[in-house]
């Protein structure tokens, strides 16, 4: 399978540094990529760097213009020192309204004059795309999050949504866009035809790495481990997006080979 990619979101949120060591060690020889989603912390992309992982790294923007420059300079600061091969500036920024378009494209802009040999992304949600062209042209990759299971798409129809949208931001992009997250969650509500449970979670799993694949797509799939906190903020399903448990046991229905 073309593992090209994987996410660590939240990947060590209140666990001790050497669990971190751990969880990067149950990825060996399964992914490539690590991402990451902000700087600051115990800034887990060195570990991975020195793993031999390759490091997608992110600075969090959001509202607070303060914690923003705070956020763009570490990760310059982590780009001049080696530990960074792909810059992602903002995650669904456009998507949540903190920012605009023009304002996100200064970021990148900003970043890219600082560091000029290192690609930068900007990741957000795939239609945001259609109505906010600065940021995207501004950007060397572009990076689209699509989720069947969240638009309420059947599991059978779900690779064919995440295609057709996804080549519509192709097309507009002119540069290469990767998939920046995707996923389904083995457990949780049902939202219109999409139903959450092992069986969705691995069929899921298997076509979009077979599509990813086929058509030479570079990704990051959503997510390493399940997360309990984020139940409060999206319904039972929010903790069980990962392919692993929270506790680090891999869920006995994931075929991996």
């Amino acid at each position: 399978m073309n593992t090209n990619f994987y996410t660590v979101h939240g990947y060590c949120s209140g666990i001790p540094g050497e669990n971190c060591r751990q969880r990067l060690n149950t990825l060996v020889g399964r992914t490539k990529w690590i991402r990451g989603y902000s700087v600051g912390g115990y800034n887990v992309h060195r570990m991975a760097k020195s793993m031999g992982f390759k490091t997608a790294v992110g600075a969090w923007l959001g509202r607070n213009f303060e914690e923003n420059e705070k956020q763009l300079a570490g990760l310059i600061d982590e780009a001049k020192a080696g530990f960074v091969d792909l810059a992602i500036i903002g995650s669904e920024t456009l998507f949540r309204r903190d920012l605009t378009d023009a304002e996100l494209a200064k970021y990148i802009e900003r970043f890219k004059k600082s560091v000029p040999n290192v690609p930068v992304s900007v990741c957000d949600v795939a239609d945001m795309f259609c109505e906010n062209r600065r940021a995207l042209a501004a950007s060397d990759v572009v990076g689209v999050s699509i989720y069947p299971y969240w638009e309420g798409v059947s599991v059978e129809k779900s690779v064919k949504f995440l295609s057709e949208k996804y080549q519509k931001i192709a097309r507009m992009a002119g540069k290469e866009v990767l998939i920046s997250e995707t996923g389904w969650p083995s457990a949780g509500n049902t939202i219109g035809d999409a139903v959450a449970n092992p069986e969705n979670a691995l069929r899921y799993f298997k076509e979009f790495v077979e599509w990813a694949t086929r058509w030479n797509v570079r990704y990051f799939y959503f997510a390493s481990f399940d997360e309990s906190w984020k139940k409060e903020f999206e319904g039972e399903q929010g903790g069980h997006w990962g392919r692993w448990y929270e506790n680090g046991t891999e869920k006995p229905w994931v075929n991996w080979r």
